[in-house]
């Protein structure tokens, strides 16, 4: 019932005859019943039904579809492996927080699950995809770029986007196809479409996934920090646990007997999030997936002493823990070496210092007046919906590609999109509302015409473009691993040839002052939040919970809240 409703083509009754045709399949449903490039607002009535419905519903449509759409060749193994595949992959996304937009996080699960499966990837490694994506106290930036890879695989990168040497939007058609999503940042240029490395100032070298990878981890551990703190805590408490238990001598009693039921079932998360989090090592990526750890007890505490002791040493053997060397530590220096965090401790040091440096920078701005002020150079970035912000201020300002809606990736990809004020402004509001930032907004109540969002809110991120900052030309050769780079040279042609219909209304100016910056910037870099009265109390909430010190004003520049 549920799957003639949502899958009948509405001109053609029941006519299923449209999903062998790909150009209307894409057309209605994206790739395998998703969105492409549309915003939600512009989806046919059938596919907003499918996106409102809960998990249950649609994971019946998906596997209608898939039966469907293999039952037309001679079913085999390989294809009832994939039904199954997709389903376990599906419902694993679908429980797993990625996104901060529910509607988003649904898009997402079914454009991973199709790319997954459109791969042809073996069942070993959708084992170890569906693993890593569904714990959902796994470190948010190792699955940001588990997302990534499978969405955009590092090899294929030169491929999918358009080499382009001058970095600018002037020649950009409106489309999302490879000819207009052009890379802007010149250091990924580099690495991408000329294969080579390049040098960091402490002399190491970095390819394009090093420099992705440690922009992520940069943008996670100076930001809000909590879900790494989290599982930093897990870690450290599993690792003492497991030392304590290879101690015991082999017994066939119950764990269950020495500990707590909250302590197990922490026990039993990290156990499964250390396994899965292996496989996405360089080094366990070419091994085989094991499984024994997955068996999913109700009550864990059943596990005999001899099974857990056999389950910790093969974490040991994943991440060759020897005497010198504790596992916490191990794995923290396997995952987090690029910002030289070599243990535990250094973890905690890193975030608690991250959030000090902010304090006390903010607390200048404050005594220097820079608050609310804005000049020429600095930068505005809208944030669509205050729902999103505690996103925001956890991961950091991101990259769609690395959010998991890389469906919705845009003509200037790998980067953050942000403004960058090109004249002396006129005091703050006008510089805001002068600015590409606005069409993300409510700004000045015009939403019906300058809205790309049909946004209700205004919520802008600011930051003073200082010696943080550092812009690269297309022969640069150093990575300053300490700045953030911004790339792009914007342009108004696009616009100003009326080559997008539905956006008429902008005139030059409005994308001329597009800037990016590569991969994302930590939250504890925004210098203040910009809001109104309609969104002020989800604003200060949402700094308030982060535990960062972000001064929050109105749009003319008076200080509304200071945590």
């Amino acid at each position: 019932m549920i799957y003639n409703v949502l899958m009948n083509n509405p001109e053609k009754g029941g006519n299923l005859d449209w999903l062998n045709n790909a150009e209307e399949r894409n057309k209605r449903f994206g790739q395998l019943g998703l969105l492409g490039s549309q915003e939600y607002s512009e989806l046919s009535k059938e596919e907003q039904q499918f996106l409102s419905l809960s998990n249950e519903e649609r994971s019946e449509i998906v596997s209608s579809y898939l039966i469907y759409r293999f039952n037309r060749e001679d079913s085999n193994d390989k294809q009832r492996f994939y039904i199954n595949a997709f389903m376990d992959l599906y419902n694993a996304l679908s429980d797993s927080i990625i996104s901060p937009d529910e509607q988003y996080t649904q898009q997402l699960s079914m454009a991973l699950t199709d790319a997954i499966l459109n791969l042809d990837i073996s069942e070993n490694k959708v084992r170890k995809i569906i693993l890593m994506m569904g714990e959902n106290d796994t470190p948010n930036f190792a699955k940001q770029m588990a997302v990534f890879k499978i969405q955009h695989p590092i090899d294929q990168l030169s491929l999918e986007f358009n080499h382009d040497e001058s970095g600018d939007r002037r020649s950009l058609s409106t489309g999302f196809g490879t000819d207009s999503r052009r890379i802007q940042s010149p250091l990924l240029r580099r690495t991408i479409f000329k294969d080579e490395k390049v040098e960091g100032k402490n002399g190491a070298k970095y390819d394009t996934e090093e420099i992705i990878y440690r922009d992520l981890l940069k943008c996670a551990f100076e930001s809000g920090g909590k879900n790494i703190e989290r599982f930093l805590d897990k870690l450290s408490g599993g690792d003492y646990m497991m030392r304590a238990i290879m101690c015991w001598p082999d017994s066939d009693d119950p764990i269950r007997k020495f500990y707590s039921g909250k302590d197990l079932n922490d026990f039993q998360t990290l156990v499964r999030q250390l396994h899965s989090m292996h496989y996405q090592t360089r080094s366990g990526e070419k091994e085989s997936y094991d499984s024994s750890l997955h068996n999913k007890y109700e009550d864990y505490g059943r596990r005999s002493i001899s099974e857990v002791k056999k389950e910790i040493r093969t974490i040991y053997d994943d991440y060759n823990v020897d005497e010198a060397n504790s596992l916490s530590d191990i794995v923290i220096r396997s995952f987090c070496y690029p910002l030289n965090i070599n243990n535990i401790a250094d973890a905690y040091d890193y975030i608690e210092n991250s959030r000090m440096n902010s304090f006390f920078r903010h607390r200048d701005l404050l005594k220097n007046g820079k608050i609310g002020q804005i000049e020429k150079g600095d930068i505005i970035k809208s944030v669509v919906s205050a729902d999103y912000l505690p996103f925001v201020l956890e991961n950091g300002v991101l990259s769609k590609e690395y959010l998991g809606v890389g469906e919705k990736s845009d003509c200037t990809p790998l980067d953050t999109d942000v403004s960058m004020v090109l004249e002396e402004p006129m005091g703050l509001r006008r510089a805001i509302f002068d600015s590409s930032a606005a069409a993300f907004s409510a700004m000045g109540g015009r939403t019906t015409e300058r809205s790309l969002y049909n946004s209700e809110e205004n919520v802008f991120l600011v930051f003073h473009n200082d010696d943080r900052f550092v812009k690269y030309d297309k022969d640069s050769l150093v990575f300053d691993e300490d700045k953030y780079e911004i790339c792009g040279f914007g342009g108004g042609n696009v616009i100003k040839n009326g080559e997008v219909d539905d956006m008429d209304y902008y005139d030059e100016y409005w994308y001329m002052d597009d800037r990016g910056i590569r991969t994302g910037i930590p939250a504890s870099e925004i210098d203040y939040i910009v809001t109104d009265n309609n969104s002020i109390d989800k604003v200060k909430k949402a700094v308030k919970e982060s535990g960062l010190y972000i001064p929050v004003t109105d749009l003319d520049g008076f200080l509304l809240y200071r945590s």
